[in-house]
């Protein structure tokens, strides 16, 4: 559960691998197998990214649909009540952007 500090978004991180990506959500298998489904924004407001040569590069939302089952994922996510809302999903490594 995420560390509430008043006045500031409930920023959630999740990592694991991608089960799906959809226009309306990507769906990610975490460490222990559970399921933790993050919701698009509409209107291209979730921004996609993929790791190339050790940098993160913007990714097209058209290209985010293309990607394989079983991908390395990390999406920095905000909760809303028990829903995650995409803000940021980065393919190609299960941890958050070093920079």
């Amino acid at each position: 559960m995420p560390s509430l500090v008043p006045g500031q978004e409930p920023l959630v991180w999740v990592s694991g691998q991608t089960a799906s990506v959809s226009p309306a959500r990507v769906v990610v298998v975490e460490g222990g197998g559970s399921r933790a489904i993050v919701h698009r924004l509409a209107e291209g407001t979730t921004k996609f990214f993929v790791l190339h040569q050790g940098r993160f590069e913007s990714m097209p939302d058209s290209d985010a649909l293309l990607v394989h089952r079983g991908t390395p994922v990390c999406a920095e996510t905000l909760l809303d009540g028990r829903r995650l809302v995409g803000l940021r999903v980065f393919f190609g490594a299960a941890c958050g952007p070093r920079s």
